[in-house]
């Protein structure tokens, strides 16, 4: 098996060192790195069949294009986020000419073992009916962000960058978004972007809410999901430490709930998860919902 990684920055890095130990053949193209681009990947005199764009978002369009044409299966790093729904309608065209599955954004979060745990037990309909939902994903690279030319420069901050892995996971749990949302915060700390947010919606009916920051100095991720029934909790993420997952039975009319617990002990697994099912088990592309994410953050801004 051949494999192209096209950019060889911070996300190409991190695929290689996976890919590196799988029995197949790595070609790395990078302006910087190798003193070529992806229109050279002929050039190589090898059958490419996969091929990893892990370039700056101002890139992928052509690239993506490029490979479509070229009838090389994508694993491309999210976000997928084009400035105009012209390009995501070309870049459907072409799936649907060629060969639909061909195309997939990379959200290795879907691959955590205990997010895998919290939709069976929503399938099981173990909570009843939902009042609260309430994810948070947190870093503490706000500095970083201030520093990079081309991050500094997006204004929609943090939103850009954590937001969709959060509406991602939604999207993995409950099969749509929320069809409206509004700021209840977003704030520009320590940059000229937006480096903390919450957001989502309120009715009557139910709470959503999605928090996002660049500001946490310490990795910050949970998931809360509260029923009529009991509740569901995610606490970190794999890559961090270890990550638990709890499942509360409610005891009525009031008392303390039967509890039971799961620990995933830290080690990412997803990244290695995430290669087994573009390698193995792509049966379609997952474009489709980056529009879906594309169209919830821009109506957010637009509210």
């Amino acid at each position: 098996m051949n494999v192209a990684i096209i950019g060889y920055g911070t996300q190409g890095k991190k695929r290689y060192k996976e890919l590196i130990n799988r029995k197949i053949n790595i070609y790395i193209i990078d302006p910087y790195f190798h003193h070529t681009n992806y229109k050279k990947l002929s050039d190589l005199n090898k059958n490419i069949e996969y091929a990893f764009v892990c370039t700056p978002d101002n890139k992928k369009y052509q690239i993506i294009k490029y490979l479509i044409n070229k009838n090389i299966k994508i694993l491309v790093e999210k976000p997928l986020y084009f400035e105009t729904f012209s390009k995501y309608k070309n870049i459907l065209k072409l799936l649907n000419k060629y060969n639909f599955s061909k195309l997939y954004v990379a959200y290795n979060h879907r691959f955590e073992p205990n997010i895998i745990r919290l939709k069976k037990y929503l399938n099981q309909k173990k909570i009843g009916d939902i009042y609260l939902i309430e994810m948070y994903y947190g870093n503490g690279t706000s500095l970083l962000w201030k520093k990079s030319l081309w991050r500094s420069k997006e204004k929609k901050g943090v939103i850009y960058d954590l937001a969709p892995h959060l509406l991602d996971i939604y999207l993995y749990l409950f099969g749509n978004l929320p069809k409206k949302s509004f700021f209840f915060n977003k704030s520009k700390f320590e940059n000229k972007c937006i480096d903390y947010a919450e957001f989502g919606l309120v009715d009557r009916n139910k709470t959503i809410k999605f928090s996002t920051s660049l500001i946490d100095w310490k990795n910050k991720f949970y998931i809360n999901i509260i029923g009529s029934k009991g509740s569901l909790h995610v606490e970190s993420l794999c890559k961090w430490s270890d990550s638990i997952f709890k499942y509360r039975k409610r005891v009525v009319p009031s008392g303390v709930p039967i509890e039971k617990i799961f620990i995933e002990k830290k080690n990412d697994p997803t990244w290695k998860l995430e290669h087994n099912y573009f390698f193995n088990n792509l049966k379609y592309s997952n474009f489709e919902n980056d529009i879906l994410i594309k169209k919830y953050i821009d109506n957010l801004f637009n509210e």
